[in-house]
């Protein structure tokens, strides 16, 4: 796991960045705009039927989920 820093304004690669910027020419560096993951993990929010208290259940990441149904056959959807 890595540990992330603050980014810190007197290094030598911000300071080159900072002169680079200057000027009339707009941004210098691509900006990355995608994200990595492409799907989002599926959550379950569970209500407790006598008290109501709700909490967060995650699942696995998928793109195509069908709760209740037969039993998952090859190449379709998770069925939870």
């Amino acid at each position: 796991m890595v540990s992330f820093r603050k980014s810190q304004p007197t290094k030598q690669g911000n300071r080159r960045y900072k002169l680079k910027q200057r000027g009339y020419k707009g941004q210098t560096r691509p900006i990355l705009r995608r994200s990595a993951k492409t799907t989002k993990k599926l959550v379950l929010k569970l209500e407790c039927v006598t008290c109501k208290r709700k909490r967060l259940q995650p699942m696995k990441r998928a793109k195509h989920v069908i709760f209740g149904g037969e039993k998952k056959q090859r190449g379709e959807a998770l069925v939870y």
